[in-house]
C-alpha cells in the first residue's frame, strides 16, 4: 500500500502486473492524498491513514455521512472529499 500527501509530494511510479498503477488524488481532513491503492473503499481508506480506532469515527464523503455497515462497500472515486469525525466525551465531574 502506498500513500503521499501533499506535505512530502514526490511522485512514486508502482510496478503491477508488468504496467503502471493507478492512482487516485482525494482530499481528506482538507489536505490532498495521492493513493496508489486503486479501487478503495471507505475501509481501505481509514486502514491506509492508520486510524486506530474505526469503529469510534464517523465518515463524511463530500459534505453526506457514511452508514458504518456501509464502509467496507462504499468505493472512492477520483477527487471525493472525506472527513474522518472523531467524537470525544467530555464535561463537568
Amino acid at each position: 500500500m502506498e500513500l503521499e500527501s501533499d506535505a512530502s509530494y514526490h511522485f512514486v511510479s508502482m510496478e503491477f502486473k508488468g504496467r503502471e498503477q493507478e492512482q487516485m488524488n482525494m482530499i481528506v481532513n482538507g489536505e490532498t492524498q495521492k493513493v496508489a491503492d486503486t479501487p478503495l473503499s471507505i475501509a481501505g481508506l481509514l486502514d491506509l491513514n492508520h486510524v486506530e480506532s474505526p469503529e469510534m469515527v464517523s465518515v463524511q464523503l463530500n459534505g453526506e455521512f457514511v452508514d458504518r455497515q456501509k464502509y467496507q462497500d462504499t468505493m472512492l472515486k477520483e477527487l471525493d472529499e472525506v472527513d474522518f469525525l472523531y467524537f470525544m466525551g467530555g464535561g463537568k465531574a
